[in-house]
């Protein structure tokens, strides 16, 4: 019987101070998509130097917001002012970016990791034994 993959991504439930935040595992071949995405190349021609040199630079902070943009895919039992706090994009980013949240942020991208290191090692596992 042939080995079966499921390439659909598994997300978990993560509780944390009261909240509860979905995520999803980021895969090694997706993250290097986001750094190859985060990576620009620029050419820098030095005074003493005729030829231009290139080098290559990575926007780390771009890279991040679109990890945890892609690692947390909801949230809920979060609310400002009274309101249910939607999951969007800007409101991740804002939660990471204060100060007063941005340790709620960073634990769940943690556990998240933590979630995906399990998931990778049992992968290999199965790649090990078939």
């Amino acid at each position: 019987m042939p080995l079966e993959l499921k390439k659909e991504a598994k997300e978990h439930i993560i509780k944390h101070k009261g909240a509860w935040f979905k995520v999803k595992h980021v895969s090694r071949s997706e993250f290097n998509d986001m750094v190859k995405r985060a990576t620009y190349v620029e050419w820098d021609a030095p005074s003493n130097k005729a030829t231009p040199q290139r080098f290559k630079e990575t926007d780390f902070v771009a890279l991040t917001f679109e990890r945890i943009d892609r690692t947390i895919v909801d949230w809920g039992d979060i609310e400002v002012d009274g309101k249910p706090f939607p999951c969007t994009r800007e409101n991740k980013i804002w939660m990471f970016e204060h100060e007063d949240y941005g340790e709620i942020i960073e634990h769940v991208m943690e556990q998240a990791r933590m979630i995906g290191k399990e998931i990778e090692e049992e992968e290999e596992e199965i790649r090990k034994n078939s």
